[in-house]
């Protein structure tokens, strides 16, 4: 049994072409298992925003109210995560900053309609970020229901499972 964890499988092929066939042998059964399961995710989360699709009236508009007859049969999908951090002033082609010894953080959380294919980016400033956690998530899950919500009686809400992320406890809550 080969220890996934001392670097097999996470370097060049010409490393991969100095294992031992056993050893290889596993790590490609290893991979071909994770693509499978991953492929069984997407395939979940495309059927799920293929329903959703399918429950949206026709001439539907991002942030416009569903007519009360449509509402209870409405299904709307929400992806929805935080950026990597990123600075202010900005520039693919500076090396080093120019202006300022600190550079400005932002941190960027979108919400996609992922249906429609529309969403909507909070950009928050580094003296207002109070963190990443499950109240920042809840909060602009929150304002965002309330303001650009449709009305629909049901959700689906999909995050990324990063542990560091995982809000599934408060959000049950």
């Amino acid at each position: 049994m080969c220890n996934l964890q001392t670097g097999y499988g996470y370097g060049s092929l010409q490393r991969l072409r100095s294992l031992d066939d056993t050893i290889r042998a596993e790590l490609l059964n290893h991979s071909l298992t994770h693509l499978q399961l991953v492929s069984g995710q997407r395939e979940h989360y495309n059927s799920a925003i293929n329903y959703s699709r399918s429950t949206i009236p026709q001439n539907y508009s991002f942030g416009e109210k569903i007519p009360s007859d449509c509402v209870q049969a409405v299904v709307q999908h929400y992806s929805f995560d935080f950026a990597q951090q990123n600075f202010v002033p900005n520039s693919s082609q500076q090396v080093g900053p120019l202006y300022f010894l600190v550079p400005y953080k932002l941190a960027l959380f979108g919400i996609m309609s992922d249906p429609l294919g529309k969403i909507v980016v909070y950009v928050i400033p580094e003296s207002v970020l109070v963190g990443k956690g499950a109240n920042m998530v809840i909060s602009l899950l929150h304002h965002f229901l309330e303001k650009y919500s449709n009305g629909e009686k049901r959700i689906v809400l999909n995050a990324d499972n990063c542990v560091g992320q995982n809000k599934n406890n408060t959000m049950l809550q």
